[in-house]
């Protein structure tokens, strides 16, 4: 899989312009967390984003109190939108 940076924040424009919905930042940035989990981290270009990587990862998922589960918000987005 390939990503960095400018991907990243590629995904990020594109949801706040509405052309890709939250559900597809979300599974997109779990994929990209999992490669870097598997061995993707030996690159520089997605070291440097996994921590972005693995906020955005829960972005779609639903909030469940009982489970201890609690997606990151579009507030949490727009803070790493200004970041990078």
């Amino acid at each position: 899989m390939e990503y960095d940076a400018k991907i990243l924040l590629q995904r990020i424009d594109d949801y706040f312009t509405g052309i890709i919905s939250k559900t597809d930042l979300g599974k997109w940035a779990n994929k990209a967390y999992y490669d870097i989990l598997k061995g993707g981290y030996v690159e520089n270009e997605k070291i440097v984003i996994y921590p972005f990587v693995k906020v955005i990862s829960t972005f779609h998922i639903r909030e469940n109190d009982i489970e201890d589960i609690y997606p990151c918000t579009e507030e949490n987005v727009a803070i790493i939108k200004d970041i990078l």
